[in-house]
């Protein structure tokens, strides 16, 4: 197997999942108190620290694309939950655990989600604008071949029945057929341009599912320093 970003992401992908389905059926009662147990949950705390770093870099200072890869976010926003979930030993001993737990899942899921949806949307988008162009570039390419005149009187844009029934008498089968095949084309291309418009519109909601993304991820580490805090006050038992 290539260790490339996509094959990278859906391995940790698995990996997630597995650890949220399975292991949330082997309850481990003393793991999340103990010494292994919290340093494993301070390592993936760190590592999803890092995936504020994506957003900062790109809001502050304007970073995209290569300068800023999204990878990287990806990458610790799996691999960091994973490693909490093997923290937690799938014990809710503080409603303030539970809470970041809950959280972080659901940021998790949303990101995967959201990501696959808007990568999606944003291919659609790219390959209904190529088609528009391409049937426009055709279309002119045709109204350059045909009698304007004669075309509007085949297909009755004067709007007189008559008219285009006598004109079909008039010109030869090969201009009609042009001229159906322009007109084929023209609604081809209201079509994909009705499509374009929804796939846009589709795509201006990834926006409000952006801020909820934030919204979660600011809840989360709220919570995450709530639960150190209490952990702290009420003793880490896991020291010897």
């Amino acid at each position: 197997m290539v260790f490339n970003e996509k094959n990278i992401t859906f391995l940790l992908t698995v990996l997630f999942l597995f650890l949220l389905v399975v292991f949330l059926w082997i309850p481990i009662f003393s793991f999340s108190g103990s010494l292994p147990g919290h340093l494993i949950g301070i390592l993936g705390t760190f590592i999803m620290g890092y995936t504020l770093l994506y957003p900062f870099r790109k809001r502050v200072f304007g970073k995209k694309g290569r300068q800023n890869p999204l990878k990287f976010h990806i990458y610790a926003g799996l691999s960091g939950p994973s490693l909490v979930i093997v923290h937690s030993g799938h014990t809710y001993a503080s409603w303030t655990g539970s809470l970041a737990f809950l959280s972080m899942v659901a940021i998790v899921l949303s990101g995967l989600v959201g990501r696959y949806l808007f990568r999606k949307v944003n291919r659609s988008i790219k390959d209904q604008k190529r088609a528009i162009n391409e049937m426009r570039k055709e279309l002119a390419l045709r109204k350059s071949q045909i009698d304007r005149q004669a075309c509007a009187s085949i297909i009755g844009l004067d709007g007189l029945t008559e008219t285009a029934v006598d004109a079909e008498t008039n010109y030869d089968a090969i201009e009609a057929s042009r001229c159906d095949e322009l007109l084929v084309l023209a609604h081809s291309i209201v079509d994909t341009e009705y499509t374009l418009q929804g796939y846009v519109k589709t795509k201006a909601l990834f926006g409000k599912w952006l801020r909820l993304h934030i919204y979660l991820t600011v809840f989360l580490f709220a919570m995450i320093l709530v639960h150190v805090m209490s952990t702290i006050y009420y003793g880490l038992r896991w020291l010897p």
